[in-house]
């Protein structure tokens, strides 16, 4: 990134910055406090693209799924499953088959129902443009009758 004020013979100061082969003038400023307006601007610009490079340096969005383990036989009354894990985007919005789960600093919860014999759990995270999908298959033997 580099950063220039230029000075025109009329007093106009020109902010500019570069970014790259991208040139974008930021403002143009007249009278006293141009150096003052100048900063401002620059400590802007500075921070918006720190912000971008910020944003485009984040971790892709992992989720782990900790409960049921895949391949699992259950068994029970209820026919009903929680199913737990952990995604590493605080702001995840996380379904499980399609139920929207509860979340929390990083951790989601959401209990299901299941059907007799083999299940497929989906849970899908989804943080801005990422998607992650994990299935999970269980099977669940209801108590005889």
């Amino acid at each position: 990134m580099l950063v220039r004020m230029a000075s025109t013979p009329s007093r106009t100061k020109e902010k500019e910055i570069m970014m790259g082969k991208t040139r974008k003038v930021l403002a143009i400023v007249r009278g006293r406090q141009t150096s003052s307006i100048l900063r401002i601007i620059s400590a802007m610009a500075c921070l918006s693209l720190i912000s971008s490079a910020l944003v485009a340096c984040a971790s892709p969005l992992t989720m782990t799924v900790t409960s049921p383990a895949d391949g699992a036989t259950l068994t029970g009354s209820s026919g009903s499953v929680k199913v737990t894990g952990t995604v590493s985007d605080t702001n995840a919005v996380v379904r499980v088959n399609g139920i929207f789960a509860d979340h929390a600093y990083g951790s989601f919860s959401q209990t299901i129902q299941l059907t007799s014999g083999t299940n497929v759990v989906t849970i899908v995270a989804t943080a801005g443009k990422s998607t992650v999908t994990k299935q999970v298959t269980v099977t669940y033997s209801p108590p005889a009758k």
